[in-house]
């Protein structure tokens, strides 16, 4: 019985010592694990570190490089001669500008010819005087008196026949009140006055300007010049952007003869990449640019 029992405890005292052991291999198995994941996380930030670290190295050697090389002798020449070339340039486009702009004006200066007068004289009835007579870029306007209120329209007649104007017509007649006059007076005054308006040209120019946007604006073209018949309709095509060599330059604002155009306007010659319009007399167009950025936007 005893030796039974003795038995009993050695197989007992060796279970515990088995399973001892068997919980030691387990836990320095997950301590090993620990340490290596350990060792691999900081490895890894080590990498991290290692890269990031000689990327910055790398990219401060390149700055101080651009740096040298910005601060150079060799650049600062390139930097100046690249501003003087822009100054030269400016200069040359504003010359360009102001010659073609007086050629413009010398072609397109109105000068009434002497046989525009000699019609209108030898067509004159008796009973009709010209008080003032204008003319500009082909438009005649003639104001008078008249004996009677059928002289303007026999006057316009007898000019019509001649084949000189290619429009003429009476827009306005009208009876002078010469109450304050005396008989004698009334009888030696005509008691209508009128206004002819005619013109003598069939053609008028269409002109576009293309500026640079600036406190003072610079001219990137000289003055573009095309003719059109009366009442015919003009366009102006891809007039959003512009490019003059390696610049480039979108369209700002539009100014035609003096006025320049509103919001829902612009926007209108935004979505057709066109202005259009009725020539009914000369059109001065001036189309405003500002110059795009390296980086996509507009100065």
């Amino acid at each position: 019985m005893a030796k039974s029992n003795k038995k009993v405890l050695a197989k007992t005292d060796m279970n515990f010592f088995s399973g001892f052991a068997s919980s030691s291999t387990i836990s320095s198995s997950y301590t090993s694990l620990a340490l290596l994941l350990l060792l691999g996380f900081f490895i890894l930030a080590i990498g991290v570190y290692l890269f990031f670290w000689i990327r910055t190295v790398s990219i401060d050697k390149d700055i101080t490089a651009l740096r040298t090389e910005l601060t150079s002798e060799e650049h600062q020449n390139q930097l100046n001669a690249y501003t003087k070339i822009n100054s030269e340039l400016a200069t040359y486009n504003q010359q360009y500008y102001d010659i073609s702009a007086l050629l413009y004006k010398i072609d397109e200066t109105s000068i009434v010819e002497s046989k525009c007068m000699d019609t209108i004289q030898s067509n004159m009835p008796t009973d009709i005087i010209i008080t003032d007579f204008t003319y500009s870029e082909g438009a005649v306007t003639l104001n008078g008196q008249a004996g009677s209120i059928y002289s303007p329209l026999a006057f316009i007649n007898n000019i019509q026949k001649e084949g000189l104007f290619d429009s003429l017509e009476i827009s306005s007649i009208s009876q002078i009140d010469l109450s304050a006059y005396t008989p004698e007076e009334q009888a030696s005054m005509l008691p209508y006055s009128f206004t002819i308006v005619g013109s003598l040209t069939a053609t008028y120019p269409v002109n576009v300007t293309k500026m640079l946007d600036s406190t003072t604006p610079t001219p990137l073209t000289g003055v573009s010049s095309t003719s059109h018949v009366l009442n015919d309709t003009y366009s102006v095509d891809k007039v959003m952007t512009y490019t003059e060599g390696s610049n480039s330059y979108v369209l700002s604002k539009v100014v035609i003869d003096n006025t320049t155009l509103d919001a829902n306007a612009f926007a209108a010659v935004q979505q057709a990449d066109a202005i259009t319009g009725t020539v009914k007399s000369s059109v001065n167009i001036i189309l405003f640019y500002t110059q795009v950025t390296s980086n996509g936007g507009a100065q």
